[in-house]
């Protein structure tokens, strides 16, 4: 299976490529880092404005994300960050159709994957999460087959769609969360994962 790099450049102009980072160079491309609130306001409004003019550039997401992660959650958040998680899917949808990566080995490796890989898991998420569980167990099966290795943990929710397991019960049996974000419980995931 061929091995598969992202091409960031290839999704955003070459003017606004160069200015993106020659931008950001500024603030140690971590821009969720970012302390004085007037910067932070300045670069992810930079951020999302340039996402209206390189819309398949899926980097600007993945940082405005992080950044609206570090806000108070309100409507207006809520919606915004809702509004980006959908563009970045579609973004990531359009990027796996038109590099065909299903048929490639897309290697976590590579930095530059990652955001793809991301999108890809929170569509299959958001798919399983409404119910659809045989359409989510095709998408986890293809983002599984393109990287065996398997850092985004794809084999488990493969697994757990097989068994017919809905969104709900896997989230209560096997993450918890904390501030910091969501994670597995990684011994009793992986006895169930491992018991056949």
């Amino acid at each position: 299976m061929k091995e598969y790099l992202h091409e960031e450049s290839d999704y955003i102009d070459l003017a606004n490529y160069n200015a993106f980072n020659e931008f950001l160079v500024n603030y140690d491309f971590m821009p969720e880092e970012i302390q004085d609130e007037k910067d932070f306001n300045f670069v992810l409004n930079y951020l999302l404005g340039l996402s209206l003019r390189a819309p398949n550039f899926i980097l600007l997401y993945e940082y405005s994300l992080g950044m609206l992660n570090r806000l108070k959650a309100t409507q207006e958040i809520d919606a915004l960050k809702n509004n980006l998680e959908q563009r970045k899917i579609a973004a990531c949808e359009y990027v796996a159709q038109k590099d065909n990566i299903f048929n490639k080995n897309v290697v976590w490796a590579f930095h530059e994957n990652r955001p793809l890989i991301r999108g890809l898991m929170s569509k299959a998420d958001r798919i399983w999460e409404s119910g659809q569980l045989k359409e989510a167990h095709e998408l986890f099966s293809k983002i599984y087959k393109t990287n065996k290795n398997d850092n985004v943990g794809a084999r488990y929710s493969l697994k757990a769609t097989a068994e017919g397991m809905s969104f709900d019960e896997f989230e209560e049996r096997f993450t918890y969360h904390d501030e910091q974000g969501s994670y597995y419980k990684t011994d009793e995931i992986i006895r169930w994962y491992e018991k056949k």
